[in-house]
């Protein structure tokens, strides 16, 4: 499912362990899992996002999907994600696994 929602979220610290500030609702948990996706891209402007599903446990939200960006050559590669956040304070903390298809 896309999500059309426009959700203003903050990068604080790049990377896969990035840290997002965050009001513990899905459409930011899915933000940041996004963000943290991009983080380890080749070229993280053309990221398309699809099929995202999430769940919560407590205060983390889980979000497994397909994202299709371009490799370093300019080819359109699809790889699948799974993204763990959690709400620590006012940020979103966690780690996302990228594996091509």
């Amino acid at each position: 499912m896309k999500w059309l929602a426009v959700v203003f979220v903050l990068l604080v610290v790049g990377g896969a362990a990035g840290a997002y500030f965050a009001n513990g609702d899905e459409a930011t948990a899915l933000v940041a899992c996004e963000g943290m996706v991009k983080d380890q891209l080749k070229v993280p402007s053309t990221a398309d996002f699809s099929g995202e599903k999430s769940s919560q446990d407590g205060a983390t939200w889980s979000v497994e999907g397909t994202v299709e960006s371009e490799n370093e050559q300019g080819v359109m590669v699809a790889s699948d994600y799974v993204c763990v956040v959690r709400l620590k304070g006012e940020k979103w903390a966690g780690r996302a696994d990228v594996r091509p298809r």
